[in-house]
């Protein structure tokens, strides 16, 4: 009993990390641009669990993300368990569909999140967004996917900062506002 509790201690307290700038470097470098970390936070899992942490980087974070289409922007997501790859698939194809409609022909989206792949300890995604090279997807360096389609590309960011996204106060950390 005694080693069950143990197990279950072990597989639910969270990594304790150094600082951010340990987790996530303060920039970042797309194309001929250089993005300032916005801010960081973790992701948990059914609002109990950390599975990991996240940061936002952009140009500038003291504007609206939504209103200029043209700013590059990147998401880095850093993971401490498990994750399967559906779950990625489903919860953004949840969220997107929350925050907006989906094209009718979405086989570009499907093709996108059909990238995904199951992630351990360690492991980073990485989502990099260009105005004229639309929405990559990433895991420890590799091109894994991209999304061209405008302005599903633009407003795949939605998942975390849109009007209904993932977390509410993950949203705001990211952003910087918390």
């Amino acid at each position: 009993m005694k080693t069950r509790l143990l197990l279950i201690l072990a597989l639910t307290v969270p990594k304790i990390w150094a600082s951010d700038s340990v987790r996530f470097p303060s920039t970042q470098q797309v194309a001929d641009a250089t993005l300032q970390r916005c801010g960081v936070a973790e992701l948990k899992a059914y609002r109990l669990f950390t599975v990991g942490a996240a940061a936002l980087y952009r140009e500038n974070c003291a504007t609206s993300w939504r209103q200029d289409t043209q700013e590059s922007r990147v998401m880095l997501f850093r993971y401490e368990r498990n994750i399967p790859a559906h779950a990625f698939t489903e919860s953004a194809e949840t969220l997107l569909r929350r925050n907006q409609s989906l094209p009718e022909n979405a086989s570009a989206l499907r093709q996108f999140h059909s990238s995904y792949r199951d992630v351990s300890d360690g492991d980073q995604y990485r989502l990099e967004y260009q105005a004229n090279d639309g929405l990559r997807l990433l895991l420890n360096d590799q091109e894994l996917a991209r999304l061209r389609e405008e302005p599903l590309a633009h407003a795949y960011f939605n998942i975390w900062l849109g009007r209904r996204p993932f977390d509410e106060s993950l949203k705001q950390r990211l952003l910087g506002l918390d």
